[in-house]
């Protein structure tokens, strides 16, 4: 079951993906300009996964906010936690700049995500996603003449592929979670 933010993310990358990525060489080597197309690409994805993550966060938040607006005038430590936890959750996403490790707990973990909820999406799906930004960074902040390596398509679009596939898992968890306290 996909979310509509994740199916509208997954379209656009898509897009993205076959504008930005060249043909596959045989030689593995590709030009300054087909280079610096992967490294576009490399900035619109990673735009396209913090817009994700950031709506993902922003529908859990709306679910705490109508859970909260439901809870008994006796519930005063949940409403006081609950109200807390919206607050700090929406600052989390205001003040969000990135898709590394810590900026997604911190965004989710008010929302109930600890670190370790994360390995039901994968073990490895907080490092990569700490790769992403990383790389990002790189593009963002170092001239291409400085780079020290070149970019390949086929490890690129794997690489990519990989991002998408855990953020499908996470979403999943995320509509797993969300149809839980429904049917609580």
């Amino acid at each position: 079951m996909m979310s509509e933010p994740f199916r509208e993310f997954s379209r656009r990358v898509r897009i993205l993906m076959k504008r930005y990525l060249p043909p596959i060489s045989v030689s593995g080597t590709y030009t300054s300009a087909q280079q610096d197309q992967m490294r576009a690409l490399r900035m619109l994805f990673h735009a396209e996964v913090e817009h994700l993550l950031e709506h993902l966060c922003n529908l859990l938040i709306g679910d705490l906010e109508r859970e909260l607006s439901t809870l008994q005038a006796g519930s005063s430590v949940q409403r006081e936690w609950a109200t807390k936890a919206v607050k700090n959750a929406r600052k989390s996403v205001i003040d969000n700049n990135g898709v590394k490790e810590k900026n997604i707990i911190q965004m989710f973990g008010e929302l109930g995500f600890a670190a370790d909820a994360f390995n039901e999406v994968s073990p490895l799906f907080l490092d990569r996603m700490s790769d992403l930004g990383s790389q990002r960074g790189d593009v963002a902040h170092k001239s291409a003449i400085k780079a020290t390596y070149s970019l390949n398509r086929t490890r690129e679009e794997k690489f990519l592929n990989e991002i998408i596939k855990y953020l499908h898992d996470f979403d999943s968890l995320i509509a797993r979670r969300r149809l839980r306290n429904v049917l609580t």
